[in-house]
């Protein structure tokens, strides 16, 4: 069974703002499997949820997920929002799990 483990700060992303209070951290891809961007160019399909406080940080990030086809930059809002977003995380690592299948995350009506 997969679940989240409490941070201190909210997430993960918030917890590396505290560490690097200095840096621009924005969280992105944490709902797209690590294995499926090792093989690309493998078919990977969905959205990837990015947070931040920095417009222009996200723009970046956006570019990135603009270069794989069949995924799709969502804008999750500031950084706050990415305990949400790594809470999605587990929740796919166990319906894969029950289903032996390969979830993704795909927002509808944008």
């Amino acid at each position: 069974r997969f679940y989240t483990l409490p941070v201190e700060e909210g997430s993960a992303s918030l917890e590396a703002q505290s560490l690097l209070p200095k840096s621009e951290i924005v969280a992105a891809f944490q709902n797209v499997s690590a294995k499926d961007l090792l093989a690309f160019p493998v078919d990977v399909h969905g959205d990837v949820v990015i947070c931040g406080g920095s417009s222009d940080a996200k723009k970046v990030v956006s570019g990135l997920v603009n270069k794989i086809p069949d995924l799709r930059p969502i804008d999750g809002g500031d950084l706050e929002n990415s305990s949400y977003v790594e809470g999605i995380t587990a929740l796919l690592l166990n319906i894969n799990k029950r289903y032996k299948a390969h979830s993704s995350i795909k927002v509808v009506g944008l």
